[in-house]
């Protein structure tokens, strides 16, 4: 219970979209009595606190916090940390890997009940080894290592994970006491070769290179990274470290367009390792101009300039999560510019592989946007925005009583069009779309969210022990403002049950979610298109929960509705997700009501390295 002086209080800005931005934080450190104060944090934003201070175990809220209009107090306990040490050595010889660098999280990650738990706290930390391919890590949160990365330079990196099973996670971390683990890594092939303008008279220096996989692969990346490269001087670079198979071998250099296009140069890593040699030719970038006016023509200076990436053609899935990921890699490369007092603007460098949107930002007005187009290499295309002004939602939330609700939470964010008109539309699809401005109810209940997009416009409300809101019945008119706009929250359900082996063992760490499908689409499966019909208003909202050591689940707050509930994954047994096992799913459920505990079938062996867990 004593005070700790001089621990580092942070808190970070809550984003629940991959984004390239750089990471918001604020920090202070604690005076001799142990207390501190953040006095820069934004009213109706996301954050989650820290603290780190030496001889403890750093914390880390998993759960986020609205900042409302009147301060916040926030108490941290620290506790005695464990220790987790361990050796990292080459697989083929057996000796010592020096410098590789060994990353561990601790803890629940921030997703389903986790989330929404504000006593959840985790950890990271990085480490690299010494001479003797030592790491140790002295004062970890104690609990489960929910992933551990080890990476070294010329080496295939190696993942630890808890999900999604079969992983190969490490062992938990115990308070006072030592864990130990070995790493074997081994040596990958290699990609070298020279970037160039593409009549090859002059190399390109300071190129950045890397590799993209495909398919299982490339969501172990995700994990583990994969190897990048800055070309030098002369041009040349090398990848080192790359695990055999198929990759787009992507090079982006500023002014010039991605070398191979969108989907980069294909390369093949054989299975026996060695080098490829690649050559890498870019081509110079396009230029934007324009002008920026307001509804009635008039210039309109001081808006903020950017380019994204636009569609790349075809629908979601991996292909669109890989687009994403590609458009991450670029977008730290992205031109912007401000518009002067005649509302011009110039972006040069833009790549002409891809489709980009034009979009600006200002206080005064949303946030207008082009449609999608492409840039030829050495173009200078000429392009119009107008900003438009905003519209307004006023309104209240209340209980199934009629009792006015302060403290909930609102979001708002224009569906588009592909949205709008889908007839079923998940939580997962409708959370993309939300605004991260959270704005938290009154004393009365009310809220006012203002200078909206002008569109369709997806509602989202919740507050703790309550159904979470989504309605998509809302459009929103430039310049004006929907009053009195009324959003119920309902009390919910309980569900609860149990996960058993196929030799009745409870199972822990199995994944389970509610869903109103009969059939959920699976790993990997594509979306079946919907035929015509009405558009329903409601949204599915997300209801998943892992299992404790005794095997059991609890999903709070549900919708009475009729329901599939799903074992997603389970440690050494078949899922749906994968094996699309009849065991794993009870079709029909009626909430309020009993679930039939699982019995799951047991899986067969997979080779060593298999899925995302790739360890043995």
């Amino acid at each position: 219970g004593k005070p700790i002086a001089n621990a580092r209080v942070m808190a970070v800005l809550e984003n629940r979209r991959m984004s390239s931005n750089p990471v918001q934080r604020e920090m202070t450190v604690t005076a001799a009595d142990g207390r501190y104060l953040i006095d820069t944090l934004s009213v109706g934003q996301r954050y989650r606190f820290g603290v780190i201070a030496e001889g403890y175990a750093p914390t880390f809220e998993v759960s986020g916090t609205a900042i409302g209009a009147e301060d916040l107090e926030r108490d941290f306990t620290l506790v005695e940390g464990g220790r987790l040490e361990g050796v990292v050595t080459d697989e083929a010889t057996g000796k010592a890997i020096q410098n590789a660098r060994v990353a561990v999280y601790v803890g629940p990650m921030p997703w389903g009940r986790q989330r929404a738990d504000p006593d959840a706290k985790a950890a990271a930390d990085l480490r690299l080894t010494d001479e003797k391919g030592t790491f140790a890590f002295d004062a970890l949160t104690p609990g489960p290592v929910t992933s551990a990365v080890v990476q070294a330079q010329g080496y295939v990196s190696r993942s630890f994970m808890r999900w999604p099973p079969p992983g190969a996670p490490w062992p938990d971390v115990v308070a006072a006491e030592t864990t130990e683990v070995t790493v074997a890594l081994k040596r990958g092939g290699t990609i070298r070769g020279v970037v160039q303008t593409k009549d090859g008279a002059q190399p390109i220096q300071g190129a950045e290179i890397t590799v993209m996989a495909s398919g299982p692969m490339a969501w172990m990346a995700m994990a583990t990274g994969t190897p990048t490269a800055v070309s030098g001087a002369d041009g040349s670079y090398a990848l080192e470290g790359v695990l055999p198979g198929k990759y787009s071998l992507m090079a982006y250099a500023d002014g010039f367009s991605p070398a191979g296009g969108e989907g980069g140069v294909e390369v093949t890593i054989p299975a026996a390792g060695g080098t490829v040699e690649q050559q890498l030719v870019l081509i110079s970038a396009g230029v934007i101009e324009g002008v920026v006016k307001d509804p009635e023509g008039v210039p309109v200076a001081g808006v903020q300039i950017r380019v994204r990436a636009g569609p790349g053609g075809g629908g979601g899935g991996f292909g669109g999560g890989m687009r994403r990921l590609r458009s991450m890699l670029l977008g730290g490369a992205n031109p912007a510019d401000l518009t002067d007092d005649e509302g011009r603007f110039r972006l040069e460098g833009v790549a002409s592989d891809a489709m980009w949107i034009v979009y600006g930002e200002s206080d005064e007005y949303v946030s207008g946007e082009t449609k999608p187009f492409k840039i030829a290499a050495g173009e200078t295309k000429q392009v119009e925005l107008q900003m438009l002004p905003g519209g307004s939602i006023r309104g209240v939330v209340f209980d199934d009583s009629g009792k006015r609700l302060a403290g909930a939470r609102v979001q708002v964010g224009r569906l588009p069009d592909d949205l709008a008109k889908k007839r079923n539309l998940s939580a997962f699809e409708a959370r993309r779309v939300l605004g991260s401005k959270v704005y938290t109810t009154d004393d009365e209940g009310g809220f006012f969210a203002p200078n909206l997009k002008p569109g369709k416009t997806l509602v989202r409300a919740s507050k703790d022990g309550y159904i979470t809101h989504y309605k998509r019945n809302v459009t929103v008119k430039p310049g004006e403002t929907i009053e009195n706009y009324q959003v119920p929250l309902g009390r919910g359900e309980v569900v609860e049950g149990i996960v058993r082996g196929a030799d009745g063992r409870a199972l822990a760490e199995a994944m389970v979610a509610l869903t109103v499908q009969t059939n959920p689409r699976r790993w990997g499966q594509q979306e079946e298109s919907e035929d015509d019909g009405e558009v329903s208003e409601e949204v599915e909202p997300m209801m998943f929960a892992r299992t404790d050591r005794d095997g059991r689940y609890k999903i709070e707050n549900v919708k009475p509705a009729s329901y599939s509930v799903v074992v997603w994954f389970a440690q050494g047994h078949k899922g749906w997700s994968r094996e699309s096992s009849e065991a794993a799913i009870h079709r029909g459920i009626r909430i309020p009501g009993d679930v039939p505990d699982f019995k799951l079938e047991k899986s067969e062996p997979r080779a060593p390295g298999a899925g995302m867990g790739g360890g043995r």
